[in-house]
């Protein structure tokens, strides 16, 4: 049986410019310093709202963060300010090679996964029906019988 360095890390190609580039999955490390930095994008997650106008929200700083986390998970500034002026068309490629490398089985069982994470931790409701972006930090109680 192979180990977790027997491995391959998942990329996708995109061509930018007519230049070739791995774009990789974003990792836990990279969520952490997008929410760190981006704290709103938290609060989209939390709710559920990926759509376009939610992006806007958080402007093109996230986007040009999230894009660069997805081409190099040691991402710096300079490398936020050139994607950030790329054609949207080429901006929307890396972003869709992110969202296939990070979530390889689909946006619906990521966020189920996600569910029943929260569900293990302990709460109750972390993506309420009713839209509102607020998640009951409710705690599950031990029985003591």
């Amino acid at each position: 049986m192979a180990g977790l360095i027997d491995v391959a890390v998942a990329t996708e190609k995109v061509t930018v410019q007519g230049e070739v580039f791995e774009v990789h999955g974003l990792s836990f490390g990279s969520l952490a310093k997008l929410l760190v930095r981006f704290p709103e994008f938290g609060k989209i997650a939390q709710g559920g709202q990926f759509d376009f106008a939610s992006l806007a929200v958080l402007g093109p700083e996230f986007i040009a963060a999230f894009l660069s986390a997805g081409l190099d998970p040691n991402w710096i500034p300079e490398m936020e300010k050139i994607v950030g002026v790329l054609p949207i068309d080429e901006q929307m490629q890396i972003f869709v090679a992110i969202l296939k490398v990070s979530m390889p089985r689909g946006v619906g069982p990521f966020v189920e996964t996600i569910a029943t994470a929260a569900k293990l931790l302990g709460l109750t409701n972390p993506a309420p029906s009713d839209g509102s972006p607020k998640a009951s930090s409710t705690r599950r109680q031990r029985s003591s019988g």
